[in-house]
């Protein structure tokens, strides 16, 4: 099931650019991946230093949240096994 969701999430945030901030959201039976791409640029610079997180221009974070749905709450997070990558304008394509 974990490969699935990885499979559905990398599908499903081929389409989101860094220009997008929006947060978005995969609904799947038994769970709900939220996900979000945001600049780097963003961040605060004392955020940026304790979490050792890179500011430029050229970069993105990708935050991703699996929940498992359970009745009457907003849903357990659980650990998941997630892949995504990178496609450039050239087409050129990247793990992240």
């Amino acid at each position: 099931m974990k490969r699935f969701l990885a499979v559905a999430l990398v599908l499903s945030i081929v389409g989101v650019s860094n220009q997008s901030l929006a947060e978005q959201s995969l609904d799947l039976d038994e769970y709900v991946i939220h996900y979000n791409a945001l600049s780097t640029t963003l961040i605060p610079i004392q955020m940026a230093q304790a979490y050792s997180i890179q500011r430029s221009s050229n970069r993105a974070m990708l935050n991703i949240t699996v929940l498992k749905k359970v009745e009457n709450a907003p849903g357990i997070p659980v650990d998941a096994d997630v892949k995504a990558s990178a496609v450039n304008l050239s087409g050129q394509r990247r793990n992240i």
